[in-house]
């Protein structure tokens, strides 16, 4: 999804540190220079971990996609020259039981053209059904089965609860 351009979700993840890339830099030396730069400046300050996904984007036939080393290269460079002491890599991921945009998918394989994304799109549309998606953190757990809730007096608990309440509805907590 386009999430720079939606203005309220776009302001959110701004204000949690997240930052917008381009998909393609396109031989433009300043960009890429510019975003280096600040991505070092990231890393050496320590003040707050850089995340991203390797594979640059979010595979919507549940296989894996192949990595783009770029990012990488520049978040592991100033460990090589010295510069910082300690990276910490993380491998996560993120599966579903089900891709999300399944059935957007198989359209836009028999030639239908991909709708424009928004928030009240196909994706969240599916999720709202089914609640195919599977997040862990810790204290919850939703699946297809269920919700699974423990350590109700957990911050980080409290905070997705509130931000998940639309779509638990009905479940028991």
């Amino acid at each position: 999804m386009d999430f720079m351009g939606m203005k309220i979700v776009g302001e959110m993840l701004r204000m949690s540190g997240a930052f917008f890339i381009r998909r393609s830099f396109g031989g433009d030396k300043l960009y890429w220079a510019v975003f280096s730069a600040y991505v070092q400046i990231m890393v050496k300050s320590g003040f707050a971990p850089v995340e991203f996904f390797l594979e640059g984007t979010r595979s919507r036939t549940a296989k894996s996609l192949t990595p783009k080393l770029g990012l990488l290269n520049i978040v592991i460079d100033p460990f090589l020259k010295g510069e910082v002491f300690d990276i910490s890599l993380v491998p996560v991921s993120i599966s579903y039981e089900r891709v999300l945009e399944e059935a957007l998918y198989a359209r836009e394989l028999l030639g239908v053209p991909k709708p424009k994304e928004s928030t009240s799109g196909a994706a969240v549309q599916d999720f709202e059904e089914a609640c195919y998606l599977l997040v862990k953190s810790g204290a919850l757990q939703i699946s297809q089965q269920g919700i699974l809730v423990s350590g109700r007096g957990h911050r980080t608990l409290a905070f997705l609860a509130n931000i998940l309440d639309p779509f638990l509805e009905g479940y028991q907590m």
